[in-house]
């Protein structure tokens, strides 16, 4: 079995839309997905954290997946995770029906493939069982920082790095230093590391990364991808930018995802502020001004760079 590998750039972690029935709101993921290809994705990361799938049932992540799958069309590639089982026999079942929603590949989360205290051969074994329930499939890992943070090592990634199945870590370390190890491991693997946080980004870039995968991708993605492909090019520019993408994220707090769900409301796309994750209130009449004046910011940057 041949696995491609999957496209380099953006890809953003996308939020989920709920009715104020409490139910997914299909009409409104669909344009999600829809608006942020027009935006720039290279590709859409669906039913992830952002998207609340600790807080969705089995038939909803499937729905979920479905849903992004359908509207994207074949236009750019999905890739999707719900990996949230707490045993290795439900999370067979969960993936293995994940796996026939017509994604590009199947995310496992690091840590429900072991736990802080357990041991490499622990993960690599549970990996092992899973990618055997699901061998057509590519593979990617995701350290998710919930419930907890499980963080790989360098053995486990130069590891899964021999894997010709796996071919996406989504970085979470924020570590310089760490990150340029694990490009090192992984060159020419057909692993591709794309990185979460806008911090080390520059370094993830020059050092063989291959692209990004974060929250602010639901914001902005056109930016980021500005950033990406003219970061050499236009080098005093780039840096006004990362300059700025940086600051910026600090805007939305802890309201997230629902200062997220707000700043598409001002873009145009109607986006129930719904969630399942966090107390409505955090999203304060502060955090709406704060989230307009970002749009602003937005709109002015993308008239400077042409975007």
């Amino acid at each position: 079995m041949v696995w491609q590998d999957l496209a380099p750039g953006m890809w953003p972690t996308m939020i989920a839309a709920f009715g104020d029935d409490g139910k997914l709101d299909f009409k409104a993921n669909a344009a999600l997905a829809d608006w942020l290809i027009t935006k720039g994705a290279n590709g859409l990361f669906a039913v992830c954290q952002s998207s609340e799938m600790f807080f969705l049932t089995l038939q909803e992540k499937i729905d979920l997946a479905e849903c992004v799958v359908q509207a994207a069309a074949g236009r750019v590639p999905v890739i999707a995770s719900g990996h949230t089982s707490d045993t290795l026999t439900g999370q067979i079942e969960e993936l293995g029906r994940m796996a026939e929603t017509g994604i590009e590949a199947l995310v496992l989360v690091s840590n429900r493939l072991a736990t802080r205290e357990q041991d490499k051969e622990t993960l690599l074994a549970n990996l092992t069982t899973i990618s055997k329930s699901v061998p057509d499939l590519a593979l990617g890992i995701y350290e998710c920082p919930f419930p907890f943070l499980r963080m790989l090592s360098l053995e486990e990634i130069m590891i899964l790095s021999t894997n010709k199945q796996v071919k996406f870590l989504k970085d979470v370390s924020c570590n310089a230093a760490i990150q340029q190890e694990r490009a090192r491991a992984v060159r020419d693997s057909g692993l591709g590391l794309y990185n979460a946080h806008e911090e080390t980004i520059d370094n993830t870039f020059d050092h063989g990364y291959q692209g990004y995968s974060g929250i602010m991708g639901n914001y902005h993605i056109d930016i980021y991808r500005w950033y990406y492909e003219n970061r050499t090019s236009c080098l005093a520019e780039a840096t006004e930018v990362l300059d700025w993408l940086r600051k910026v994220k600090a805007m939305h707090k802890d309201a997230y995802p629902m200062s997220a769900k707000y700043h598409l409301n001002l873009e145009g796309i109607p986006f129930p502020l719904n969630t399942r994750w966090k107390r409505q209130e955090l999203l304060t009449q502060g955090i709406m001004k704060e989230m307009e004046a970002l749009k602003c910011l937005e709109d002015q940057l993308r008239v400077k760079l042409g975007i």
